[in-house]
């Protein structure tokens, strides 16, 4: 789940509007991982590694910023495209997502 915020400012006179955003949210009732153990099997030379159940599920933190141009073709229809750069709980699972798109606003 995530929150965002979009400030949008309609250049006048153009088609153009730049836009930025961010937010904040969590992941809730992922992170579960199986617990496994090796069994030796006697006489026959190598382990057997079975699970034998999953930890419990976690909650993690995660925030996103960005930012964007929209085009609008019409007063309603425009093309969108933007980066966002994810937080994911620590610095090591961060990413950035690019993204494009066509917009309706009815």
């Amino acid at each position: 789940m995530l929150g965002t915020l979009t400030l949008r400012y309609p250049i006048p006179c153009t088609r153009f509007s730049p836009y930025i955003f961010g937010g904040a949210g969590g992941i809730f009732g992922g992170g579960q991982r199986p617990i496994n153990k090796a069994f030796t099997e006697p006489g026959e030379g190598f382990d057997i590694v079975q699970t034998v159940g999953h930890t419990d599920s976690e909650a993690r933190a995660i925030g996103q910023v960005g930012g964007g141009m929209e085009i609008r073709f019409t007063p309603h229809i425009g093309w969108v495209s933007d980066f966002s750069w994810n937080f994911v709980d620590g610095p090591h699972n961060n990413f950035g997502m690019v993204r494009t798109g066509v917009n309706f606003a009815f």
